[in-house]
C-alpha cells in the first residue's frame, strides 16, 4: 500500500522534524508526504521545501485540521491543559474499512490485527484502539497477540450514572457495539443505577465522514431514531462511537434539547497515562510533540480535509 501522512503544523521547524523522523522510521515504505500550511506569513514552504524539495506537496490553508478523536484524547500538540504534550503520535485514521459498526465481528478483529501489525512496525510503544467496535470486537484478541500495550476505548456509562443516578440515559452506538458482550456487561454492571435507553445508529458514522455534522438530512435521520421516544427527556446522552461527538449538535437539533455528553475519549486518555507511567516510558521535555496523520488511502485529500466543517 501506499500511504499518505499528512503533517498539519504550527512552524516549519516542527514540520521539518516531524517528516525526518517519518523517514527515519519507515525505511522501505512508500508514502506520499503532504504539508497542510497553516502558518501563512512566515516563508513556511519555502523552509520546507529548501530541505526536502519535491519529496512533499503543499496544501496552503487556514484548515486548522482536528485529527479527529486525536484532540479529545488530549495528544494534540500543545501544552495547554494536555495530558500528553510531549508524546509523538501517530494518528493511523482506516478509512479504507470504515465504518466498522456494520462488520461482522471476525472481520473487525482481523482488521484491528492487521492494523496493530502496520502500527507496530513504527516502533510504537503504546497503541490506542480509538474505536468503541473495535474494542469490543478485538481488543482481547489483539492484546494476547503483541505485547506492546494496547488501550481501548468504552462508551462513557459509568461517569454518566455518577453524574446522573437514576436518570434517563441515552446510548448512541454502532450495531455491532450494542450487541456484543462487553457492552451487555457494563450496563448490567450499573443495573438499576439508572434507566438506559439504547439506540444504534448505523448511518451516522456514514454522514460524519462525509463531513455532513449538522446537515437538515442528519437531523431527520436521527429524527427518525429518535420518534419512539418522542416522550422521553434523557438528562444524558452517552456516544458510543468515536465518530458521534462530531455530531452533538444534530444529536440536540433531533432531540429538541441538548442532553448531557459523555464519551469514553477523557477515560482511555487517563488509562494511556496510567499505563506510560507504570512502564516508565512516559515523555517529558521542553518541545512539544508533534502528530503524523496516516491514512492507506491515496488521493484523499478532499475527504481528509473536510475538518475545515468542525
Amino acid at each position: 500500500d501506499v500511504s499518505v501522512i499528512i503533517v498539519n503544523y504550527k512552524t516549519p521547524e516542527l514540520c521539518i522534524n516531524a517528516i525526518n523522523s517519518v523517514f527515519e522510521k519507515s525505511v522501505g515504505v512508500a508514502y506520499e508526504i503532504i504539508v497542510v500550511d497553516n502558518a501563512s506569513g512566515d516563508n513556511s514552504v519555502e523552509k520546507i521545501s529548501n530541505v526536502f524539495g519535491d519529496r512533499v506537496k503543499y496544501i496552503e490553508s487556514d484548515v486548522n485540521l482536528g485529527f479527529g478523536k486525536a484532540n479529545n484524547l488530549g495528544i494534540k500538540q500543545s501544552t495547554g491543559g494536555k495530558l500528553l504534550p510531549f508524546e509523538n503520535i501517530i494518528y493511523f485514521a482506516d478509512e479504507e474499512n470504515a465504518p466498522y459498526g456494520t462488520k461482522k465481528p471476525s472481520e473487525i478483529i482481523k482488521i484491528t490485527d492487521r492494523n496493530v501489525a502496520y502500527l507496530e512496525e513504527f516502533g510504537c510503544k503504546a497503541i490506542v484502539i480509538a474505536c468503541n467496535t473495535a474494542t469490543s470486537a478485538a481488543a482481547e484478541t489483539v492484546r494476547q497477540k503483541y505485547r506492546i500495550p494496547i488501550i481501548g476505548l468504552e462508551p462513557a456509562i459509568k461517569p454518566a450514572v455518577r453524574k446522573f443516578p437514576g436518570g434517563k440515559i441515552l446510548l448512541l452506538a454502532t450495531p455491532i457495539t450494542l450487541r456484543l458482550p462487553k457492552l451487555e456487561k457494563l450496563i448490567n454492571e450499573m443495573h438499576g443505577e439508572a434507566d438506559f435507553t439504547c439506540i444504534p445508529a448505523p448511518g451516522l458514522v456514514g454522514y460524519v465522514e462525509s463531513g455532513n455534522l449538522c446537515s437538515e438530512e442528519t437531523v431527520q435521520y436521527l429524527k427518525k431514531l429518535f420518534s419512539p421516544y418522542s416522550s422521553v427527556k434523557f438528562d444524558a446522552c452517552v456516544l458510543g462511537c468515536t465518530h458521534f461527538p462530531f455530531a452533538v449538535r444534530a444529536i440536540s437539533r433531533a432531540l429538541g434539547y441538548s442532553p448531557v455528553f459523555f464519551d469514553g475519549g477523557a477515560g482511555a486518555a487517563k488509562r494511556l497515562c496510567d499505563i506510560l507511567n507504570k512502564e516508565k516510558i512516559f515523555h517529558t521535555g521542553n518541545n512539544p510533540g508533534y502528530i503524523v496523520w496516516n491514512t492507506r488511502f491515496k488521493n484523499h485529500l478532499e475527504r481528509l480535509l473536510y475538518c475545515n466543517k468542525f
